[in-house]
């Protein structure tokens, strides 16, 4: 698997960790309650859709107590 470097990207502004903070917290509330009206609009998307979507972005695997 390929790594990607973002160069400096603990000396920039906190934005860009604080939004991927922000992202992780919304798809781990999507993964566990698909229909919760977090932002955005995910309601055609499967609860293992999210998941894989989630692992893929943070490299996480998503543990089984998540799922209903």
């Amino acid at each position: 698997m390929p790594k990607f470097y973002i160069p400096k990207i603990e000396d920039t502004p906190p934005a860009p960790m604080q939004y991927m903070n922000y992202l992780e917290g919304e798809l781990i509330a999507l993964i566990r309650d698909p229909k919760n009206p977090v932002g955005g609009d995910y309601d055609s998307w499967k609860q293992k859709e999210i998941a894989e979507l989630y692992t893929v972005l943070f490299g996480k695997d998503v543990p089984e107590f998540w799922y209903k």
